[in-house]
C-alpha cells in the first residue's frame, strides 16, 4: 500500500491492525453519508483520504507512546519519590498513546513500577487491544495485552464509550469496519 501502513490484522499495533483496504468500498460507504461544510460534502474521495488519515494517526499515536511516552514515564518515575502516584488518561487517539506508553517499544517494554490507574475515554483503538485471545484468530493476543498481563496498572482501568461521540461512535466504526474490528 502506498501509505506504508501495515496490514497485520487485529493483533497488530494500532495503524497496522488492518486486514486490508478497499478504497472503492470506503468511497461507496461514505459517498452519501458524510458531514457537509458549506457548499461541499466530505464524503466520497475525501472519505477515503480521511480513512487513510485515521490509520496513519493510529500509527503515529502508537509510535509516540512507545518511544517518547515510555521514556518520559520512565524518567518521571525515576525522578519522583517512591510514594508519588501516577494516573494516566487518554482520549480518542490519546488512548493509544497511553496504552503504548505502558506497553513500551513494539509492545515489549517494561515499566519501573505499575501506574496507579489508567482511564481510556472514547478510545480510538481496537476492541481487541487488551484481550489475551482474539476470537477471530484464536491464540493471538491483542497488541496491548501485556499491559494487563504484566500488571502494569496497579489500580483500576476505566474505559468509556458514549452514543453521543460521533468520532468513535460513527467514524471509527466506518474506518475500523474495513478491518473487521467492529460489528455493525
Amino acid at each position: 500500500l502506498e501509505t506504508d501502513l501495515g496490514i497485520g490484522g487485529a493483533g497488530a499495533g494500532p495503524g497496522g491492525d488492518r486486514s486490508g483496504f478497499d478504497p472503492q468500498a470506503v468511497y461507496q460507504t461514505l459517498r452519501d453519508d458524510a458531514p457537509s461544510f458549506g457548499l461541499f460534502g466530505l464524503g466520497g474521495l475525501f472519505g477515503v483520504l480521511r480513512t487513510l488519515s485515521f490509520w496513519r494517526m493510529k500509527d503515529r499515536a502508537r509510535r509516540f507512546g512507545e518511544v517518547a511516552g515510555s521514556k518520559f514515564l520512565a524518567r518521571m518515575m525515576q525522578a519522583a519519590p517512591r510514594n508519588l502516584r501516577f494516573h494516566l488518561m487518554g482520549h480518542s487517539f490519546g488512548c493509544i498513546v497511553m496504552s503504548a506508553t505502558l506497553a513500551g517499544p513494539r509492545g515489549r517494554g517494561r515499566v519501573a513500577r505499575p501506574v496507579d490507574s489508567l482511564a481510556l475515554v472514547q478510545g480510538a483503538l481496537s476492541i481487541w487491544s487488551y484481550c489475551d485471545d482474539i476470537p477471530s484468530t484464536p491464540g493471538q493476543p491483542g497488541y496491548f495485552h501485556k499491559v494487563l498481563a504484566d500488571r502494569r496498572v496497579r489500580g483500576p482501568v476505566l474505559a468509556t464509550q458514549s452514543v453521543f461521540d460521533s468520532a468513535t461512535g460513527k467514524w471509527y466504526p466506518l474506518g475500523a469496519g474495513v478491518a473487521g474490528q467492529v460489528a455493525f
